[in-house]
């Protein structure tokens, strides 16, 4: 259902809403560094914002890096070109 929404034309209005207001909230907060993700399947994708923070204020991007053994989850940078 999830990935049906996404391709609506409702999707592509909520999901440039968010991305304003994440792009309004994250010019007021001026990270160092910003955590994402790599979305999945209709997911929000937070690439675009992500590299206008980066853009706008020099913050450093990091993506998830999830473990089994031990489990854990680490932030790691995420280099781009």
């Amino acid at each position: 259902a999830r990935q049906a929404w996404a391709t609506s034309p409702a999707a592509q209005t909520a999901q440039q809403a968010l991305a304003d207001r994440l792009a309004d909230v994250l010019a007021q907060l001026e990270p160092a560094c910003l955590g994402l993700y790599w979305p999945v399947r209709g997911e929000f994708n937070p690439r675009d914002i992500a590299l206008t923070a980066r853009a706008a204020s020099g913050c450093a991007l990091a993506l998830p890096y999830a473990r089994r053994t031990p489990v854990e989850m680490q932030f790691r940078p995420w280099i781009t070109r």
